[in-house]
This record gives C-alpha cells, sequence and structure tokens, in this order.
C-alpha cells in the first residue's frame, strides 16, 4: 500500500530539473537508486473485454508483466530482456505457484 510514492517523488524531481533547479541531494542517495530499479513491473487490465495485453520491463534486469484478473480466469503476459533474464522460466514458476495456491484453495486441509 505504498500509494504510489515513487511517482510522486518521481514528480518532485521533474519539476525541480523543469523549473531549473538544483536536484536535492536526496535522489543521489544509493537508497533511493536502489529503491527505484522495481525488477518486477506490472499493470493490470481490468476488463473482461480484452484478454491479452502487454506489459514491457522498466529495467534492463526485469521483468514487465501485463495480467488480467476475471471471475472465472486469470492470465499474464511475461516480457523480459532475453539476456538478462528469462521470461520463460519466470512464466513456469507463476503458473506452478499458481497451481499450488489453487489446489490449496479447492482442498484447504
Amino acid at each position: 500500500m505504498g500509494q504510489g510514492y515513487d511517482r510522486h517523488l518521481l514528480g518532485l524531481k521533474i519539476t525541480a530539473q523543469r523549473l531549473s533547479q538544483p536536484t536535492p541531494d536526496f535522489f543521489q542517495d544509493p537508497g533511493y537508486t536502489r529503491m527505484g530499479h522495481f525488477v518486477l513491473s506490472t499493470s493490470t487490465l481490468s476488463t473482461d473485454t480484452i484478454v491479452f495485453g502487454g506489459f514491457g520491463p522498466v529495467v534492463q534486469d526485469g521483468f514487465g508483466i501485463g495480467y488480467n484478473v476475471v471471475p472465472n480466469k486469470l492470465g499474464a503476459v511475461i516480457s523480459s530482456n532475453k539476456s538478462k533474464r528469462d521470461a520463460a522460466a519466470f512464466s513456469n514458476a507463476l503458473y506452478k505457484s499458481l497451481d499450488i495456491l489453487r489446489g490449496h484453495l479447492l482442498d484447504p486441509k
């Protein structure tokens, strides 16, 4: 529930740049740099009329996942930079994980 803090901080940084103001030191801090390195970047389609949609990674060593959840199914399109990450392996791991969760929901022993 970060409520978009990253977008807020980016907005402040861009505003300073557009107003020709010095960028505050906070934006040079290693913690801020690491915080903004989103290896897993996702976007959802909130409709049952579009089955698939893509979303690209936002960093070179990341994954982009476009996903959709409707009452009776869900789907995901996973992309990555082939030389940095394996989207097929991630897809297989996601499928297995969701299958395990489904099994627990159907048979919650």
